[in-house]
């Protein structure tokens, strides 16, 4: 008897909950946007980058939600996913062991392929107009890539910062263009024996569209 009420009462909880939640959507923004580095990194004293001539390219795949809407004031969460991620010009090396340690021996520079993840980021952005909107953001996350980047002594496995800003123009049918610029670090967060880090100025653009899904 006993198991027969608890059965019963576990199936009216989950019939409640499949309810709540067919019931329980919201607005997702999703898009794609190609990034590109305007000039090759140079040492920056602020962010802490010191890699030279290296240049950024990147894919990066978005999603984004409303937390809190204040007027024309929107609080968003964004998440990336970048599947090609290009560092020019890092170094190229080969290694060589001897019975004490391992050595690098630089062979010379090219291009590094990698990927990348923004699980953390938020968007604060208002609207100027009816199609309009601008807003500002910032983001963490992590990048694997081909090898070593950006010096042979780092590692392949990367930290990244972003924050920048975004213009927004809704065209038809929930779709919108999307203009920005952005400010990028990676690093190896000190964990490597060297960290070298690389400031990239990029420029991106792409097209978002919005869609229904639940919560």
């Amino acid at each position: 008897m006993v198991i027969r009420v608890v059965i019963t009462h576990a199936a009216l909880l989950l019939l409640g909950a499949t309810v709540l939640g067919a019931q329980a959507t919201a607005t997702w923004e999703l898009g794609s946007e190609f990034m590109q580095s305007l000039t090759p990194s140079r040492p920056n004293a602020v962010f802490g980058g010191q890699a030279s001539d290296i240049g950024e390219s990147a894919l990066s795949l978005r999603a984004s939600t409303t937390l809190v809407r204040l007027g024309p004031v929107r609080l968003r969460y964004t998440a990336q996913l970048l599947p090609v991620i290009r560092l020019s010009a890092v170094e190229q090396y080969g290694t060589l062991a001897t019975s004490v340690s391992t050595f690098y021996v630089i062979t010379g520079r090219a291009p590094a392929l990698g990927i990348g993840l923004v699980p953390l980021g938020l968007d604060l952005d208002t609207r100027l107009g009816r199609r309009v909107q601008l807003g500002v953001g910032a983001g963490v996350g992590i990048a694997g890539f081909t090898r070593h980047v950006p010096v042979a002594a780092s590692r392949r496995r990367a930290f990244t910062a972003e924050w920048g800003t975004r213009l927004r123009v809704d065209l038809d049918h929930g779709r919108a263009l999307l203009l920005g610029v952005r400010w990028k670090h990676t690093s190896n967060g000190l964990t490597a024996w060297e960290n070298p880090g690389v400031d990239s100025r990029m420029l991106s653009a792409g097209f978002s569209w919005t869609v229904q899904a639940p919560l």
